[in-house]
């Protein structure tokens, strides 16, 4: 299961009800005490309660004998679910998704208890003749005589009357359904209940790391795997094997001792040395035996180590408990990983490679990352498309702010009052826009290969004194950034390159941009998208496979496709969009960064042959070139 949103209800600071959309990568971001990590402890009560518990004050301070509500939103749920040996059922069929199409389990506080009430929220049929109560919420003598009544002698002979589901959804079939009304299931007795507590046992496994945790060998997560690691060691069969014998060897030198402590004692009172017997009273605990630490090459712990080092290895230690609960349980088969502040403590090359593991870990099939940071560097090296802005809210309610690849650039300016960017010392004399991130990482390696060959006339886009902006304007938005200018307060030139893709659909906009008069600069790639000027032996090389590709072909979706089909049993199609399109990204991301990174100044001038990128990168150079 997916989580897709997260509801809030006069929780904390939040005050009303919030509907927070959830993707595979979310970053939280907000000045210090905004409220970014009450809505990952929000989830933790949701999923957990363990590390963060329900308390009294987390009722608003105007609600604290109302209601709070801590409720989710998932997709990818079971198509079928056991609820228990006799009955099986369908959440669609059934009518228990809310009104999109969603499971949404909601967990109530009230009154200012501190236990929550689970109930699940449904758009549900209102027949008439079936009366005012829900099926949903009829017990199985109320739905036997309601079957009885409705359905004629030959659909209630094959119906299996002590199946209540069966029942529902024979009854649902046979009705007329126009009228829907939002009910709420009571998930703690009642029908309710086994909807639940099955649908509880496929919720994904959401593991929180904080940011005040305790950075040492002897934290719990760096324990429980460890003392997991020991358990299952002493479970295999030759151990065993070697630990009985130690037992029994053991035993052997405690039988030799006691004999002859008994001979000796014979000697003076008999009848004593007869009860002389030895008794394992308890078996042995093996795993209690071993205690560990974490020590580097050097035999420096864990614990001596800097902060930054610790928190490194403390996450990670994180994220292989996370994975080892997820093997063990057979239901679950999703997670969510939450970290407040990864950035803590980290020098910026490990900022950018947590940054590049948090989005490359996203990536990952039923897998989601939620993070919070209120740092800029940090902030600037993760997709802006992804990014939750949270506003303090003093006396007011909370405010949020969401960006998407339609209207990322839209929040980029509270984005950076929020964080308190500064402007770079080095003036920028150009700005290049492409349509995404990947456009980036693949036009940077691009320039840089180019630069190599001939520095005089491509600039070097890698060079931090480059002076050239490269921007992400997201998809289709890219022609609202032409249209409305939204780059023209900058006052400077803009080279843009958009994908030609199969309908031309920006060739408008690239005439716009050309008749400016300035130095301003737009071009169609030649492919469909900036990965049709990859090399098609390097892909092959890349991803061990064989393929080749012209301009005209989709190539992230080709090499996809075939990666995925390679061995022979598998097939695109059977897969959910939501999969392919993880894959999809996935893919995406290896072509512009690995793919890119391979390729050779001649691999580029073959792709390149109407000579665009060349072009482009030749045009940045000369205007950031001193005069």
């Amino acid at each position: 299961m997916q989580l897709e949103s997260l509801i809030l209800k006069n929780f904390r600071s939040y005050e009303g009800e919030y509907r927070i959309p959830i993707k595979d990568l979310t970053v939280f971001i907000g000045q210090n005490d905004a409220g970014k990590s009450t809505v990952l402890e929000a989830l933790e009560i949701f999923f957990n309660n363990d590390q963060v518990k329900f308390e009294g004050s987390d009722y608003h301070r105007n609600h604290r004998e109302g209601e709070v509500r801590i409720g989710c939103e998932f997709s990818d749920f079971p198509k079928e679910m056991i609820l228990d040996a006799q009955a099986t059922t369908c959440l669609e069929q059934e009518f228990l998704l809310n009104k999109n199409g969603l499971v949404e389990i909601h967990k109530l506080f009230s009154g200012g208890s501190i236990k929550p009430k689970s109930l699940l929220i449904a758009n549900y049929p209102i027949v008439d003749e079936f009366g005012q109560e829900p099926l949903i919420e009829l017990s199985n003598s109320k739905l036997k005589a309601l079957v009885k009544k409705v359905l004629n002698g030959d659909q209630v002979e094959n119906l299996n009357l002590s199946s209540n589901p069966s029942m529902r959804i024979a009854l649902l079939n046979k009705s007329k359904i126009e009228n829907f009304k939002t009910i709420e299931i009571p998930g703690d007795k009642g029908t309710g209940k086994p909807f639940i507590e099955c649908i509880n046992q496929h919720l994904p496994l959401y593991s929180l790391f904080r940011s005040d945790k305790k950075n040492d060998d002897k934290d719990g997560e760096v324990q429980e795997p460890i003392k997991f690691a020991v358990k299952s060691a002493l479970g295999s069969v030759e151990i065993q094997k070697t630990l009985e014998k130690i037992k029994k060897d053991v035993l052997d030198v405690v039988n030799d001792v006691t004999a002859r402590t008994a001979t000796k004692l014979k000697e003076m009172d008999e009848e004593i040395a007869k009860a002389l017997k030895p008794d394992l009273t308890e078996e042995p605990k093996w795993d209690k035996v071993f205690s560990y630490k974490i020590e580097d090459e050097t035999g420096v712990p864990l614990n001596k180590r800097g902060s930054g080092v610790r928190r490194l290895v403390l996450l990670n230690f994180f994220r292989a408990e996370a994975d080892r609960k997820l093997e063990r349980d057979e239901n679950r088969t999703s997670v969510i990983y939450a970290i407040e502040e990864p950035e803590t403590s980290q020098h910026p090359d490990n900022q950018k490679l947590l940054a590049d593991a948090m989005i490359e870990l996203s990536n990952a099939d039923n897998t989601q990352v939620l993070l919070t940071t209120h740092v800029p560097a940090m902030a600037e090296l993760l997709p802006v498309d992804r990014f939750c802005l949270i506003h303090k809210s003093g006396v007011a309610n909370q405010r949020l702010e969401f960006s998407d690849s339609e209207k990322a650039s839209e929040i980029l300016d509270s984005i950076s009052k929020a964080l308190g960017v500064t402007p770079n010392p080095i003036l920028p004399k150009v700005l290049i826009t492409v349509e995404g991130a990947n456009d980036i990482n693949c036009l940077v390696k691009f320039s840089k290969l180019l630069n190599e060959k001939d520095s005089e006339q491509y600039i070097d886009l890698s060079a931090n004194e480059s002076r050239a902006v490269v921007l992400p304007a997201g998809g289709s938005s890219l022609r609202h950034w032409v249209s409305k200018q939204y780059l023209s307060s900058f006052k400077l030139p803009e080279l843009y390159i958009f994908d030609r893709d199969e309908d031309k659909k920006y060739e408008e906009q690239v005439e716009q941009v050309n008749k400016r008069e300035d130095e301003s600069w737009a071009t169609l790639t030649e492919g469909l998208t900036m990965e049709n000027y990859l090399h098609p032996r390097v892909v092959s090389e890349c991803f061990q496979m064989e393929i080749d590709f012209a301009m005209e072909d989709n190539v992230p979706l080709k090499v996809a496709k075939n990666l995925y089909e390679q061995n022979g049993n598998k097939k695109w199609v059977d897969l959910s969009e939501k999969t392919q399109a993880k894959k999809l990204k996935r893919v995406k991301i290896r072509l512009n960064e690995e793919v890119a990174g391979k390729m050779t100044f001649n691999d580029l001038l073959e792709r390149d042959q109407e000579g665009k990128l060349q072009e482009l990168l030749n045009r940045a150079k000369k205007l950031t070139s001193p005069l």
